[in-house]
């Protein structure tokens, strides 16, 4: 079996450069998503990425200033790397910054854990009445727990832990078990 390339996020104002050395990476076998100044947050809330290559003298918005804004949410995070109660909460298979085996699905139980409510999708990033920029993730209306993309809760709020990543395996590329470990016979 291969090993699967790394994500990719080309960031350059220079179009040729950029056409140029996102053929080159595709050609190499990585998964290549380009993108420019403010829209690389978002692609970045979109796509799991792995690696960025960042243009850093980019008019407007230029390179530091991306890097920033992309750094800015990890501090906000009660728990960003899943450490607490690993084994509960996170299986070791989905302790990344995806918290997932595939970067582009994420399992999680839908279920807040503060009070078992139901957290809503607030997918999009934008101004929201609970946070005015909000980055996108899910929103539990109930006591007002915020929870990123990868379900990992923000701190100061009513909930104490990071949506739960059920055991699950993938049967096929379309189809996944949940309730069975990856590494259990069977799955």
């Amino acid at each position: 079996m291969s090993e699967e390339k790394a994500r990719i996020l080309l960031v350059d104002d220079d179009e040729v450069f950029s056409k140029v050395f996102a053929n080159e990476l595709t050609q190499m076998g990585f998964y290549v998503t380009q993108g420019y100044g403010r829209d690389v947050v978002a692609i970045l809330l979109e796509h799991a990425i792995e690696i960025v290559i960042l243009d850093i003298v980019m008019p407007g918005n230029d390179g530091l200033h991306v890097l920033e804004a992309v750094k800015a949410d990890e501090p906000k995070l009660a728990d960003p790397r899943s450490q607490r109660n690993p084994g509960e909460l996170t299986p070791d298979y989905a302790r990344n910054q995806h918290r997932s085996i595939k970067p582009e699905i994420l399992v999680v139980v839908g279920i807040c854990p503060h009070l078992g409510c139901s957290p809503q999708d607030k997918l999009q990033p934008g101004r929201e009445a609970f946070d005015p920029e909000w980055r996108g993730g899910f929103y539990c209306p109930c006591h007002g727990s915020l929870f990123d993309l990868a379900g990992r809760v923000y701190k100061n709020k009513p909930a104490p832990d990071n949506m739960p990543v059920p055991p699950h395996a993938y049967l096929s590329e379309s189809r996944i078990l949940i309730g069975k470990d990856k590494n259990e016979k069977g799955a």
